[in-house]
């Protein structure tokens, strides 16, 4: 059963990430920079580990009705920064440094691709210590909620570069990510029916939003002329514009 369950995460992720990609109509973004996404959220959820083991109140890492509300508050919340700073900060800091981020959309493939692979990672490890029930229900109730709080932080990043946004926008992003993330596991934590349902409406519309966020980002890289939208407009195989509508691609020769 846990092979399965495992087996069922990588597909699920793979599934995600092959989307992000053939949702760019803008470029290809550089493989080394696709699979170094990869790398920092699975070294994200390390660094994770062993601050969380570090930092959290015992009680979080036991049976956390034993805390306080106010306590599973801030425990929750610290979970959120713990997780979503590791997940973040480190990627966002090499990615401006390179200067790697070129489109609206590209904030959304590279956190994108980051968080999934930390999600499939700790989803997986909570099917091997909780059982497979917990690896069941992270895939029906929240498949990609990691990639879509760290999608929050990306497109803000993105937005604020590509389109000479106020500076401020990343951080709300990055507080967004952590309050939403926090909220989700103290409704979890906590147990009641309310704050259960609060977790499942976080979940949905942290899901949701990954699509929306998605297509905005591909209209204002079409708007700033960096990428194409509609039927033909854009070579399938390189990713550059094909406003004229050529059948094969002027940059690669391939068929659009």
């Amino acid at each position: 059963m846990f092979i399965s369950i495992a087996f069922a995460q990588f597909g699920l992720g793979w599934m995600f990430i092959y989307w992000l990609l053939a949702a760019d109509r803008g470029p290809k973004e550089p493989r080394k920079l696709l699979i170094l996404s990869g790398v920092f959220g699975a070294l994200a959820c390390a660094g994770a580990l062993a601050l969380e083991l570090a930092f959290l109140p015992d009680a979080l890492t036991g049976v956390p009705s034993d805390l306080s509300t106010t306590g599973l508050l801030g425990g929750s919340l610290l979970i959120g920064l713990i997780e979503e700073g590791c997940k973040a900060l480190p990627l966002l800091a090499f990615l401006v440094l390179t200067k790697s981020i070129d489109e609206v959309t590209d904030g959304i493939i590279f956190f994108g691709i980051s968080g999934m692979v930390f999600g499939v990672i700790e989803d997986i490890s909570y099917a091997f210590s909780l059982g497979p029930a917990a690896g069941i229900g992270k895939i029906i109730t929240g498949p990609f909620i990691h990639a879509g709080f760290s999608i929050l932080v990306g497109w803000t990043l993105s937005s604020a570069i590509i389109q000479k946004r106020v500076w401020v926008l990343p951080v709300a992003g990055f507080a967004a990510a952590v309050g939403l993330h926090g909220l989700y596991d103290f409704g979890l934590f906590y147990g009641s029916v309310l704050s259960i349902l609060m977790s499942l409406a976080i979940t949905i519309f942290v899901n949701l939003n990954i699509f929306w966020l998605m297509r905005v980002s591909k209209r204002a890289d079409a708007k700033l002329g960096i990428a194409a939208d509609g039927a033909n407009l854009y070579c399938r195989n390189c990713g550059r514009p094909n406003p004229q509508h050529f059948v094969f691609c002027p940059y690669c020769g391939q068929r659009t």
